[in-house]
C-alpha cells in the first residue's frame, strides 16, 4: 500500500503514513533491520519526495523531511546486506542516490557548510557504489547522467 502512495498517487504522507505502520508493528521490531531495510529506503525516498513537494511553500517543512529522508537512508545504508536478492542492485542504487538528492537538496535551502560536504561525500558514494548491473540500462543511465550534473552544481563550491 505504501509503494501504491509513493510510486502511483504521489501521496507521500500517506506512503509515510504506511511505511511507518510497517516498521511500528511489534512482530518487526526484532526483525526490522534485517528483513525490513528495505522499507527504510523507501520511507526515505518518500520523505525525500515530500520535501522536494514544499521547498517553494515550506522551506522549515521541506528542510525536516529532507532530514528524515536522511536518518532513514543511512538506516537504509547501514544494512543493504538485508536487501532483497531480486532487487538489491535497484534498492543499493536508490538508497545512495535519494541520498545524496536529500543532502543536495537540503544544502540549497540551508547553504551550511557541512551539508555541503555532505552532500559532496553523497555524491561522491552515488558513483563509487553505482551497482555494475544497472550500468547500460538506459533509466539508470540517465539518473546517474542527471546525478553528475547535480554534483557539478556543487562540486566546487
Amino acid at each position: 500500500l505504501a509503494q501504491i502512495y509513493l510510486d502511483e498517487k504521489g501521496d507521500y504522507d500517506g506512503a509515510i503514513r504506511e511505511f511507518e505502520n510497517v516498521l511500528a508493528m511489534p512482530e518487526n521490531q526484532q526483525l526490522v533491520y534485517k528483513q525490513f531495510a528495505v522499507v527504510y529506503m523507501n520511507l526515505g525516498h518518500a520523505y525525500y519526495e515530500k520535501g522536494s513537494s514544499l521547498v517553494q511553500k515550506d522551506q522549515a517543512a521541506a528542510t525536516q523531511s529532507f532530514s528524515k529522508a536522511i536518518q532513514n537512508l543511512q538506516v537504509a545504508k547501514q544494512n543493504i546486506r538485508f536487501f532483497p536478492n531480486d532487487s538489491f542492485d535497484e534498492a543499493t542504487h536508490d538508497t545512495y542516490y535519494y541520498t545524496a538528492l536529500a543532502y543536495h537538496k537540503l544544502y540549497l535551502i540551508t547553504r551550511k557548510t557541512n551539508i555541503l560536504n555532505n552532500a559532496n561525500l553523497a555524491w561522491r558514494e552515488y558513483f563509487d557504489f553505482f551497482p555494475k548491473k544497472l550500468e547500460g540500462n538506459s533509466a539508470f543511465e540517465q539518473t546517474r547522467d542527471s546525478a553528475q550534473k547535480y554534483w557539478d552544481q556543487i562540486k566546487n563550491l
